[in-house]
């Protein structure tokens, strides 16, 4: 997860996961620059063992190099089995949304299938649809062109020797970029329409734009 501004709806993002994951994880979070505040309120999680791996830098270095961050972290520890993007701005709506995401990973790996994952974002601007809904894997999903960078998940090894470009700070860059080196691995993206995440970017008085980074 990579942050920036906007402290109040990050906390209740982070808080929200450890309560309704439903699953062991470890959340790996580079801020950038959104000062005293945000750190103080990140280092509080951390000390709560919400937060597993925190980096703060002192400017806005961009989406991309806090996302590249996080992943080397990701990659100098523990060996994990999936990585998911999840932006601050964006709640989980359905329980244990994080533990069901993993799980269609997992079930799609198990009928020779490696995806990029997204749950259903309401909210947020519209997944475009390249299929009806299938469900031959047990839940309903379709396939989609591109995923934007609310929640994406996929098998770690997908981020194994490759990085974001370190110049592309733009969040449709970033999808665009994990879109070709899906499309290099002949790797396809979906949506799982019964995971429910909510965006809270759009909601007035609370974000006024698209604050998420995500990892």
């Amino acid at each position: 997860m990579v942050t920036h501004g906007h402290v109040a709806q990050t906390k209740r993002t982070i808080e929200l996961l450890y309560r309704t994951s439903g699953i062991k994880y470890d959340l790996f979070v580079a801020d950038s620059g959104s000062g005293d505040e945000m750190h103080k309120t990140l280092s509080f999680l951390k000390e709560e063992n919400k937060i597993h791996w925190l980096r703060t830098f002192n400017g806005n270095i961009g989406q991309n190099l806090g996302t590249n961050a996080c992943l080397d972290a990701i990659f100098e520890g523990e060996d994990y089995d999936w990585v998911v993007c999840w932006s601050p701005d964006v709640e989980p709506g359905s329980r244990r949304a994080l533990k069901k995401l993993c799980r269609a990973l997992n079930d799609f790996k198990k009928a020779g299938v490696d995806v990029l994952a997204s749950p259903r974002v309401k909210g947020g601007i519209e997944i475009v649809a390249l299929t009806g809904t299938g469900d031959d894997i047990g839940f309903p999903y379709y396939e989609a062109e591109l995923l934007k960078g609310y929640v994406r998940a996929v098998a770690a090894d997908f981020y194994d020797g490759w990085r974001l470009n370190v110049y592309n700070a733009l969040a449709y860059g970033e999808a665009a970029e994990v879109k070709e080196r899906a499309l290099e691995l002949e790797m396809g993206s979906v949506v799982i329409e019964n995971i429910v995440v909510k965006h809270k970017g759009s909601d007035v008085g609370i974000i006024e734009k698209h604050i998420g980074y995500g990892l």
